[in-house]
């Protein structure tokens, strides 16, 4: 860890007043929880910076969290959000690293004593821990449009807590002018994707027979791109997934037919649409959506959350008294719900857990779900069996 980033830190001291729109109650699996990153490029695709304006190998920076078998010495989360200035350059000097991180936490709403307070927050990853013995299953995060591969980093270490190997690099266009929401958007997010998935093969506790995709807005169209073809991957998440707002993309491309598109799927959506839809879009989203597969989908509205907290960083910057449809709270818990319900899903498809299987197959008033956060919107019909794995 570079020393910049401490020196921001050491002066924090805990006061009493800072507070924090984020919480995660949601228990710790069984397993420590490892972190590395990997500084790596896509040689077979180029990737364009506007200075000096000469192509050069996709940078794909890789984050991975793994179950590890110590914890020592977690991380900061102003650790992670280091990874934001170095991920399309991974040969700046120190100096420039600096400069830029600082520049970036200039940007951010969250200010003063409150910013200091979530960087210095302790998360439950350990940097380079040693991996534990055994095989698990992929999962391999994809974020929103330009997102950064650490936006759901609570999400993913309780993955890899339970037995899960996750993987993630952040959201990037053909060039450092940014994301597309196009087809082509699409089509190098879905190459970035299968970068990662191909760079698994070569983690010796991943076990890439059995692989899932969560998709985060942006991420939640691009995963199901991927997905086609790929026998390996078992099952896709989607955390309000543009999917459902950008249902033409998938109708062209003719997902919605064919074997080649017939996993399990969850989908969480946002109450309140904020997206400047055309009228019928988000209508013809579901319906798209309800005929996606049959009797292994699972689709949940989460009442009080907008698109934006879906992603728990978004949750961590924006300043407390800045909520109005919902409280801090109810967000966080909702939050951790759709954590929960995603890790129960993967335990479901990826494991064939039988009591993960029965608790996808409940209300959410059954599995205790408080009251007014979360609403059933497709019901399945049964728990999935071994012979829908």
């Amino acid at each position: 860890m570079r020393k910049f980033l401490w020196l921001l830190l050491v002066s924090y001291c805990p006061i009493a007043l800072a507070a924090s729109s984020f919480t995660f109650d949601v228990a710790r699996g069984p397993h420590p929880v490892g972190f590395r990153a990997v500084y790596q490029s896509d040689d077979s695709r180029s990737y364009v910076r506007t200075t000096p304006g000469l192509p050069i190998s996709r940078p794909i920076q890789t984050l991975i969290w793994y179950p590890a078998t110590v914890s020592a010495k977690p991380m900061r989360y102003g650790e992670y959000a280091e990874f934001s200035v170095t991920q399309q350059d991974f040969k700046q000097t120190p100096e420039a690293i600096q400069a830029a991180f600082r520049e970036l936490l200039k940007s951010l709403p969250l200010k003063g004593e409150s910013l200091e307070f979530e960087l210095a927050r302790r998360q439950w990853a350990t940097r380079d821990a040693p991996a534990s013995a055994g095989k698990f299953p992929v999962v391999i995060y994809a974020p929103s449009v330009g997102g950064a591969a650490y936006e759901n980093t609570d999400l993913c270490e309780l993955l890899a807590s339970y037995g899960y190997v996750v993987l993630a690099s952040h959201s990037q266009g053909k060039d450092d002018n940014g994301m597309t929401m196009d087809r082509a958007g699409i089509d190098l997010q879905a190459g970035d994707i299968h970068f990662l998935m191909a760079y698994a093969q070569k983690i010796a506790a991943a076990d890439t027979t059995r692989i899932a995709i969560v998709g985060y807005s942006w991420g939640g169209i691009s995963n199901a791109f991927a997905a086609v073809d790929k026998p390996n991957v078992r099952a896709l998440v989607f955390l309000d997934g543009t999917i459902r707002y950008f249902a033409k993309f998938v109708d062209d491309a003719k997902l919605n037919r064919g074997a080649s598109f017939n996993m399990p799927m969850l989908y969480f959506s946002s109450a309140k649409v904020n997206f400047k839809n055309e009228p019928g879009k988000v209508e013809a989203g579901d319906k798209l959506l309800q005929g996606l597969t049959s009797g292994k989908r699972y689709q949940l509205e989460m009442n009080r959350m907008n698109h934006g907290d879906f992603s728990s960083l978004t949750i961590r910057l924006t300043p407390p008294e800045s909520y109005t449809s919902a409280t801090p709270q109810d967000v966080s818990a909702s939050y951790g719900w759709m954590a929960r319900y995603t890790l129960q899903f993967l335990d479901a498809t990826l494991k064939g857990d039988r009591n993960a299987s029965t608790f996808m197959a409940q209300s959410p008033s059954a599995n205790k779900v408080p009251a007014g956060l979360i609403s059933d919107v497709v019901a399945v019909p049964a728990p999935l069996k071994p012979s829908d794995l």
